[in-house]
């Protein structure tokens, strides 16, 4: 076989690899990389909300006083809620631990990650995915969904 040859059956391998990945689905571990964008655009939808039913409108935006003081107090909780939430899940992931994408609010320029993704490594099996989904102290509604479709993986593999 020469090297042209090679490199096209390589190539076609390829092809027929991503093929079947498109065909044939995502399981859910995979499917984590693809929905985050939609996941951290609801939640940061849903921090907005909740930014506004806390009513820090008035007096927070000129930096001083109570409202804004209550604000960055909110603001450092609501952080510190999301990283360890994300984080949660990148050590129950072990060595398929991938990365954290956060999407930020900043007020007087400080950032705020107000909603995260964990994107875990390719080839995460299930058993481990669902570890993960269920590892933060308050899962989410993304986290609970994405457990019962592992569960229901799971319960098919047996069979």
């Amino acid at each position: 076989m020469n090297s042209i040859s090679f490199i096209r059956n390589l190539f076609l391998l390829s092809l027929v690899v991503s093929l079947l990945t498109v065909f044939l689905g995502a399981n859910p571990a995979q499917a984590a990389e693809k929905d985050c964008g939609k996941e951290l655009n609801q939640e940061y939808k849903a921090f907005l909300k909740k930014l506004r039913a806390q009513n820090f409108k008035t007096g927070a935006a000129s930096g001083s006083g109570k409202a804004a003081k209550a604000m960055t107090k909110w603001l450092q909780k609501v952080h510190k809620e999301v990283v360890a939430h994300e984080n949660a899940h990148k050590k129950a992931s072990g060595k398929w631990g991938g990365t954290i994408k956060y999407k930020n609010y900043t007020w007087w320029n400080i950032p705020y990650a107000v909603a995260g993704c964990h994107i875990p490594k390719h080839g995460r099996p299930l058993e481990v995915s669902l570890k993960a989904a269920l590892a933060p102290k308050e899962p989410s509604k993304w986290d609970l969904e994405n457990a019962k479709k592992i569960r229901a993986l799971l319960k098919k593999k047996k069979k």
